[in-house]
């Protein structure tokens, strides 16, 4: 009868030790998660505001200055504008303009190629 009671007492004492190895655990886990969570939220506001950041460095460009329309072409090429719209709009006057045109027009225009016929 008293070993029994000595087997049962260490079999009590042994169920307590695990369940305390058990709660450190989980709470070493809880602490874990939470650090790691932290982590991953500093790293994300930090990556946010070096993203910010080369936001606000970049510059848009675009292909066509806004307000250059169809009509607004066609009024160069119909002679509806005067000179200083071709030194504004390209940088040269009229007469350098047509003349670098001539010069680059055989390079410019399409070639017969087998793939085109």
């Amino acid at each position: 009868m008293e070993e029994e009671k000595k087997r049962l007492v260490a079999a009590l004492a042994l169920c307590n030790l695990l369940s305390a190895m058990i709660s450190l655990y989980l709470l070493n886990l809880l602490i874990f998660n939470q650090m790691q969570q932290r982590m991953y939220s500093f790293v994300g506001r930090s990556l946010g505001k070096i993203c910010k950041r080369r936001k606000k460095q970049c510059f848009s460009s675009y292909w066509v200055k806004p307000g250059r329309t169809d009509d607004w072409w066609m009024n160069f090429v119909n002679d509806v504008v005067v000179d200083k719209d071709w030194k504004d709009n390209f940088r040269m006057r009229k007469d350098n303009f047509l003349r670098l045109c001539d010069k680059l027009c055989s390079f410019l225009e399409k070639n017969a190629t087998n793939l085109r016929n």
